[in-house]
């Protein structure tokens, strides 16, 4: 399965492209349900989260700063309103180049998000 990233600007779509956090980093549950959690990170400057790999699906929305982002050792930089899909057990990892605000979704269920 292709990651899939998809750029909006002024809240229209300019493309997509093939392409492309952890619990120590302070979050907020959003809300779950029976196959999915919606987690919010607040993530400081310069703040970097390891290389690690997972079972669950993964949507990471930037809503506000810039994120470098790594899946598969291709590195990207995403921004306010980027949405990138992470497929199950893609290795990835990431940095933040600002003060960020991420929001993720996982399917299924974070247990260790409750």
């Amino acid at each position: 399965m292709p990651i899939l990233v998809v750029k909006f600007e002024n809240n229209e779509l300019i493309g997509n492209k093939v392409q492309r956090n952890y619990a120590w980093l302070p979050w907020q549950i959003g809300a779950r349900g029976a196959r999915m959690s919606w987690v919010f990170w607040d993530v400081d400057e310069h703040a970097e989260v390891p290389e690690h790999q997972h079972d669950h699906e993964q949507i990471m929305h930037v809503m506000e700063g810039t994120f470098e982002f790594t899946l598969n050792g291709e590195k990207g930089t995403y921004t306010d309103g980027d949405i990138v899909v992470i497929p199950s057990n893609a290795p990835h990892s990431g940095k933040a180049l600002t003060p960020c605000k991420l929001m993720d979704i996982f399917s299924p269920v974070r247990e260790e998000y409750r």
